[in-house]
């Protein structure tokens, strides 16, 4: 009895295992299948979505006039924005895309200064409606670059150099100072340092300086540091910060390291950030990230890296980087420009061109 008992026992077991077994086959093959659905159907390709258009700063070969130029994602062509008589450096166009800042300083090429002008750069900015640019500055300093708009487009950062023009003066972040100006042209010191980004909310604002990246509170008189960068004889003033229109990643390029260093900040009030990854190329430096209007691409200049740090930069490129697919795509070569006076300044799906800018008096 007992043993007849036992193999019935056994039999219902066995059951319930085979019919076990069989169901996770199933949930198995549902989800293989599933999986290759997403992957056919759902899942995001390689620069599926890229778009837009690239601006950079950008010097042709043989010349010495800086001004902002136009990279058409699709076509892969270059445009030269403007048309006028100024020096340009660090396009930046506003969020509700009807203006476009930028340094400036009309030209005079009897200047015997590595820009030729014999005025000082200020940040200037171009009404496309009106038609018609205004001076947000009239400080007296030597070098000056933008950092980006607060999501309002009512304040936009600055760092600019009050004196020393020597390449280690050049270089170094505490050299520079961080800014903040306004439509109306009151502007704002924050603190010694370079690379300015405002928080969405216009009222923070990152900045490198020489031993990190620090946060600063506009309304207070002290500068917080938030992640520590301070590398011997690579940090400088191209260790550019760039950050996503929603002001919720941010990317730090580290020429000499072969290092491109992706952030989410997961909290502004109070500050807090974590470290996603390095999306650097090995044996390239990169330089001068910039995210696309959505935020999925990053765009950066690389070259490849110096044997030692007199040689010149070789074989520039512009780089992008796909978040969502973790792929790369070379988009294209910047041999044709002096690499040294290249910078990426902003992604956005307006196309600014002469046909739709008039030129300036």
């Amino acid at each position: 009895m007992f043993l007849m008992n036992q193999e019935k026992i056994n039999a219902i077991f066995s059951q319930k295992v085979r019919i076990l077994l069989e169901i996770s086959a199933v949930f198995i093959l549902l989800g293989l299948v599933s999986f290759v659905l997403y992957k056919m159907f759902f899942a995001p390709k390689p620069f599926d979505t890229l778009s837009g258009n690239i601006y950079l700063t950008l010097v042709p070969l043989g010349e010495k006039v800086a001004d902002i130029y136009r990279f058409d994602v699709k076509t892969r062509q270059f445009e030269k924005v403007f048309n006028d008589n100024f020096i340009k450096f660090t396009g930046k166009i506003t969020p509700n895309t009807q203006s476009v800042a930028f340094v400036s300083a009309k030209i005079d090429l009897t200047s015997t200064f590595f820009l030729p002008s014999k005025d000082f750069l200020q940040v200037k900015l171009y009404n496309r409606s009106e038609k018609n640019f205004v001076s947000l500055t009239e400080s007296n300093s030597i070098n000056k670059r933008l950092g980006n708009w607060s999501l309002n487009g009512e304040k936009i950062s600055f760092t600019s150099q009050e004196e020393g023009s020597d390449i280690n003066t050049f270089l170094e972040p505490n050299k520079w100072t961080v800014n903040v100006v306004d439509l109306q042209g009151n502007s704002q010191f924050v603190d010694s340092g370079t690379n300015p980004l405002l928080s969405p909310d216009g009222t923070q604002l990152l900045f490198l300086k020489n031993d990190g990246i620090y946060i600063r509170t506009l309304s207070e008189q002290r500068s917080e540091k938030v992640y520590d960068s301070a590398f011997p004889d690579v940090t400088h003033v191209n260790m550019k910060l760039g950050i996503s229109k929603d002001g919720e990643s941010f990317a730090l390029g580290i020429p000499g390291r072969n290092q491109l260093l992706l952030f989410d900040i997961l909290s502004w009030k109070p500050f807090s950030l974590r470290l996603i990854g390095d999306i650097g190329l090995k044996g390239k430096e990169a330089f001068w990230p910039v995210f696309s209007p959505d935020g999925r691409y990053i765009v950066f200049q690389i070259a490849d890296s110096p044997v030692n740090v007199s040689e010149i930069l070789k074989n520039p490129f512009l780089i992008v980087y796909d978040r969502a697919t973790k792929k790369y795509l070379t988009l294209t070569t910047l041999n044709d420009y002096d690499f040294n006076s290249a910078f990426v300044d902003d992604w956005s799906d307006i196309a600014l061109s002469l046909q739709n800018l008039s030129d300036f008096k």
